[in-house]
């Protein structure tokens, strides 16, 4: 556990773990829940993001810039690419945004 923070300290998210994280976001507001507690979305959106970009801001923090965009379930076509620009750090064994201090 402690290895596996270390290398996360040191390494920069992956383009995959920023798609994860607009994914999670995006998905965030059709989240149901099971009658055991277990969340799931259905007919959610589909999330693209090119053009990522992180650099080390502090200890732990990155500052990653990119693209994204998400096509609705029923849409036909994906909405304008938006620029974002978030501060990432790896917490609870996974990616996070985290707020700028």
């Amino acid at each position: 556990m402690f290895a596996m923070f270390l290398i996360a300290a040191i390494v920069a998210p992956q383009p995959s773990d920023i798609h994860a994280i607009e994914v999670t976001r995006a998905s965030a507001p059709y989240v149901s829940h099971t009658r055991d507690g277990r969340a799931f979305v259905e007919f959610g959106p589909t999330v693209e993001t090119r053009n990522v970009s992180c650099s080390l801001q502090g200890r732990d923090v990155f500052d990653c810039t990119y693209e994204a965009r998400i096509k609705d379930f029923f849409a036909s076509d994906y909405a304008a690419w938006l620029p974002k620009r978030e501060h990432i750090a790896f917490r609870d064994n996974c990616w996070q945004i985290v707020s700028p201090k």
